[in-house]
């Protein structure tokens, strides 16, 4: 994966009087925003096992990874229905 820094050269040009600080900001939250709108970025979570009457469990992300939105889960192999917030079963 390439840092910020490589991109420098293409962004500072266009964008006179442009810090540092700021285009790599920038260039972040372009990212990000691509990242959610195109869904170009997955991953694919360790399983985790369920406990009966435990209702709440920890995703654990790789460092800097934030879960946006869950795709999909699967309960001993099957494909579970997912709800959408405010969606009712």
């Amino acid at each position: 994966m390439k840092k910020w820094i490589d991109f420098y050269d293409y962004y500072l040009s266009d964008i006179p009087g442009c810090t540092y600080f700021t285009a790599e900001n920038d260039l972040r939250r372009a990212a990000q925003e691509f990242c959610l709108k195109t869904k170009a970025m997955r991953l694919d979570l360790d399983p985790v096992t369920t406990v009966s009457g435990i209702s709440i469990y920890d995703f654990q992300l790789p460092l800097g990874q934030v879960l946006v939105q869950l795709r999909s889960a699967k309960l001993d192999g099957q494909t579970l229905d997912l709800l959408l917030p405010g969606q009712s079963t």
